[in-house]
């Protein structure tokens, strides 16, 4: 038996650094101010074992990535660069072990020396796949973490958001206490991990693995732009792996590419408060990029940005059979993907991401919902070809 991944092909091109002025305004008292985050899905753990069968198409030559054009699932699928690789035995699955096998099954996007992953997990899609009991989902989340820094190896390193956007109201961010807002498994690492908990009142990580040390070394101020999070998080090519859900949801570095751009529905605003960390407490000012509400009610890629980045071999794409269907698991690399919104921001008519506002005709920016809706279309297109 074989199974099959969508083969990413690397592009790391264009300057990252660099905001326009024109993001920058005053910091006082603003009705405009409303954090509206890009979702990023809740968090998951094993599912069972087994060869995975994938009905795709062969690309079409010479086929070149069109931002203006709309494709569903399966055409996008038929866009895509196909790999073969063999299915591990049961052995190297660990096939008693649920936990092992998901991460045996997710080696060929886990093996590049060195890589900072970034991985999210959509907690409810995986156990309602694997049928795991809800009172083992704290010992499995762990069990789960530990797998996958071993699939990483040595040099490897794993971040987990543990994104709040609390800190315009409270005026205080805990590393230890202040809870995740983006899913079960970032809560419950937290749970046992308070230490490896980075010190950003927005945008934080849990880190874990070899570079751990130097990312919780970080005290970025910003949250986007020039020394920020997001821009550290880019610049060192980190890999998304969304598990159980549309990558899509998990991009929030769609947001560093809307300050690069300086585009004109969001704008950088300063909050004061206190950080509290392990072993420190410090007061200071710090940025998140609002939208204007005036203007925007939200932002992020597109379907036609989402069809032009898989026909541009940037996604990854892995199916691993669950109980009632295949899991999906979405691999990209974030400097590739920034390249693409960063251009495409700066063009006449921005086609890769966009936003929506009133009165204004949706262009087909991909909401939570529609992640949702795309994820099931993908996972029942591929699941056609398993039997």
């Amino acid at each position: 038996m074989t199974s099959y991944h969508f083969r990413v092909s690397s592009r790391v091109s264009e300057a990252r650094r660099g905001i326009s002025r024109s993001l920058l305004r005053p910091s006082g008292p603003c009705r405009h101010v409303n954090l509206s985050p890009l979702p990023c899905a809740p968090s998951a753990f094993p599912w069972p074992t087994g060869p995975v069968m994938m009905r795709v198409g062969r690309p079409r030559a010479g086929a070149e990535a069109r931002a203006d054009t709309v494709m569903s699932p399966c055409e996008r699928g038929r866009e895509s660069r196909v790999m073969q690789e063999s299915t591990p035995t049961g052995g190297e699955t660990g096939a008693d072990d649920p936990v092992r096998a998901l991460a045996a099954r997710l080696r060929p996007l886990l093996r590049a020396p060195g890589t900072l992953y970034w991985v999210s997990v959509d907690f409810m899609t995986l156990l309602r796949e694997t049928g795991w009991p809800p009172r083992e989902a704290d010992a499995l989340a762990d069990r789960l973490l530990h797998a996958l820094l071993a699939e990483a190896g040595p040099d490897g390193t794993v971040l987990v958001s543990a994104f709040n956007f609390t800190f315009p109201r409270t005026g205080v961010f805990d590393a230890r206490t202040t809870p995740v807002q983006t899913g079960a498994f970032g809560s419950m690492l937290l749970q046992r991990y308070p230490a490896q908990r980075t010190m950003n009142p927005f945008y934080s990580f849990l880190a874990f693995g070899a570079r751990a040390p130097e990312v919780l070394a970080n005290r970025f101020p910003h949250s986007t732009g020039p020394d920020s999070i997001l821009e550290w998080v880019v610049d060192q090519d980190t890999r998304l792996i969304a598990i159980g859900h549309h990558y899509v949801k998990a991009l929030s570095t769609v947001h560093q590419a809307e300050t690069v751009a300086g585009v004109p529905y969001r704008y950088i605003k300063t909050f004061q408060g206190r950080l509290i960390g392990p072993e420190e407490t410090r007061e200071g000012a710090f940025t998140f990029l609002v939208r204007d509400l005036d203007t925007c009610d939200f932002s992020s890629v597109t379907l036609a940005g989402d069809a032009h980045m898989r026909a541009a071999g940037l996604v990854d794409v892995l199916a691993v059979p669950g109980r009632r269907g295949p899991l999906l698991v979405h691999g990209l690399s974030l400097a590739a993907a920034h390249d693409v919104m960063v251009r495409d921001l700066r063009s006449d008519q921005p086609r890769v991401v966009d936003y929506l506002g009133p009165n204004r005709p949706d262009p087909g920016v991909i909401t939570s919902r529609v992640a949702d809706r795309l994820y099931q279309e993908e996972a029942r297109s591929l699941g056609t070809g398993s039997g």
